[in-house]
């Protein structure tokens, strides 16, 4: 069909429907289409590919409650056809277990070459409650968005990597297979591009249950846009992962984090660490510290600014360190590197009394 001055769809609740017969609009929402298997039903040969009109407009697409539909988009081959599209919403597709398709005459899984999948405009993405995705895009390939603002992932179980160069907003919450939460091997050849994490200011994470945050002290120093901390309800060990072959020896890493304001952690019942004993965080824009639940934390290594070289001061934007009134206990049982740390912050310290509204 050609509808040239069409400039939206929206399709709801029309179950037995299974095709979108339409060049795509800026905008298209489609719910409760029980019987789509496919949002985009298009033969990507390469004697026989789609027109571009198909596609250039699309700026928008939202998809919720499609039962069947198991791929977004069938092919990565659609991707450069998809050029002005700006935000990507999926929620509720109880079958739909990839984002982009993979295409096994490419050969997903052999070969060294990566596919990097271009979406220049793109600003947004959202997947909710998909309980059957898998993966956004094949292990082959990459996701290269470099106006990607904001990314929210939720409940989506099945799902263990990111693809992504990280955006300034990334909010992930019941992802129980996202064993590392920043995929990258550090090696001497071979570090990661400084722009995969360069634009990362602010992570909230939840409920992801298997979920290391950092993998590597060695990532730290990547991060040095991150302005907000935020962890709840993880089953993590540490917040920053140690390198074992450093680990010996009596030099002390330095962890610095430049523009950290905000470090939230709740209910982090296995948390033991901040990060190795080898190291310290030098965070001197820290403004507020927050901790509940987290009993089995033993030590706080943040480093202070010292006075005169001796004594230490806190950090010069420090306000105020909130804790629950009935872990007074643990808090005073806390150790830091300094033995007089302590006694230097406790004016910042603010109890919370329970019922008290979380962060």
């Amino acid at each position: 069909m050609e509808c040239d001055s069409l400039e939206r769809i929206e399709i709801t609740d029309c179950r037995r429907l299974r095709r979108i017969p339409f060049c795509l609009l800026p905008h298209l929402f489609l719910s409760e289409l029980d019987n789509l298997d496919w949002v985009f039903e298009v033969e990507l040969i390469s004697m026989s590919p789609p027109q571009p009109s198909t596609f250039s407009s699309l700026k928008e697409i939202k998809i919720g409650d499609c039962r069947r539909a198991k791929k977004l988009f069938p092919s990565w081959k659609l991707v450069e056809y998809l050029q002005s599209l700006e935000g990507i919403e999926v929620s509720y597709c109880e079958e739909m277990e990839e984002i982009i398709g993979s295409d096994p005459e490419e050969g997903e899984e052999g070969g060294d070459t990566i596919q990097k999948l271009i979406h220049p405009k793109l600003k947004y993405l959202s997947l909710r409650f998909l309980p059957a995705l898998k993966c956004i895009c094949t292990r082959r390939a990459v996701m290269v968005c470099n106006f990607l603002k904001d990314i929210k992932i939720n409940n989506c179980r099945g799902l263990r990597r990111i693809p992504f160069h990280l955006p300034p907003h990334l909010s992930l919450c019941g992802l129980d297979n996202l064993d590392w939460l920043f995929e990258v091997e550090f090696t001497a050849t071979s570090p990661p591009q400084p722009s995969t994490f360069s634009s990362l200011k602010e992570i909230e994470i939840h409920q992801c249950k298997r979920a290391k945050l950092f993998p590597s002290w060695k990532l730290v120093e990547y991060l040095q846009s991150l302005k907000s901390i935020y962890v709840r309800d993880c089953e993590m060990e540490e917040i920053i992962g140690s390198d074992p072959e450093e680990e010996g020896g009596d030099i002390i890493k330095k962890l610095i984090l430049p523009k950290l304001r905000r470090l939230i952690m709740l209910f982090l019942p296995a948390l033991k660490s901040m990060c190795s004993r080898r190291a310290i965080m030098i965070c001197d824009s820290l403004e507020s510290i927050t901790i509940y639940d987290c009993k089995r934390l033993r030590r706080i290594p943040l480093s202070l600014p010292l006075v005169d070289n001796t004594q230490p001061s806190p950090p010069p934007f420090l306000k105020k360190i909130s804790i629950y009134r009935r872990e007074q206990e643990w808090w005073e049982s806390l150790e830091w590197d300094h033995p007089n740390a302590k006694d230097v912050l406790r004016p910042m310290v603010q109890v919370a009394h329970d019922g008290y509204s979380i962060p």
